[in-house]
């Protein structure tokens, strides 16, 4: 019960993330309330497609034969190095995918980073992606299912 409700809430937080990640009205259309510092580390997106020749997401669950890979993208108005990383764990916790890499970003503008993890084992797999800039750190954490 404890894992459904994990799964759950897993789901819910990745459709929060979505509709702030990318909201109804452009980013152009907005306007400023005020001065302020930059934020850095603008937007932060993860999702993961069963096809590494594909961007879209073209399914909620996933078959042990599909070639599985993990796009994020991110926005920022820093060009400190953005370190990229991405962690994938098996119901029991066990680390099965693991790979990280360095990036120059070019504020203002967005950048995709992938991760081709491959085939996997039926079962229920936790996907971490993670972004450090600086000190800062974005991440999330959401479930997969492979059947």
């Amino acid at each position: 019960m404890k894992f459904c409700r994990t799964v759950l809430t897993s789901v819910c937080f990745l459709f929060v993330c979505a509709s702030l990640a990318f909201p109804a009205q452009p980013p152009e259309a907005r306007i400023a309330a005020g001065p302020g510092k930059s934020p850095g580390l603008m937007t932060f997106s993860s999702w993961v497609v069963p096809d590494p020749n594909s961007n879209a997401v073209t399914a909620l669950t996933f078959k042990s034969t599909d070639n599985l890979k993990v796009l994020m993208h991110a926005t920022t108005s820093k060009s400190k190095v953005w370190n990229w990383s991405v962690k994938v764990l098996d119901e029991a916790g066990t680390e099965v995918f693991s790979d990280n890499f360095n990036h120059n970003p070019n504020p203002g503008n967005g950048f995709f980073g992938s991760f081709l993890i491959g085939p996997l084992p039926a079962g229920f797999y936790l996907v971490e992606p993670l972004i450090k800039q600086g000190k800062k750190k974005v991440g999330m954490k959401y479930w997969i299912w492979v059947e």
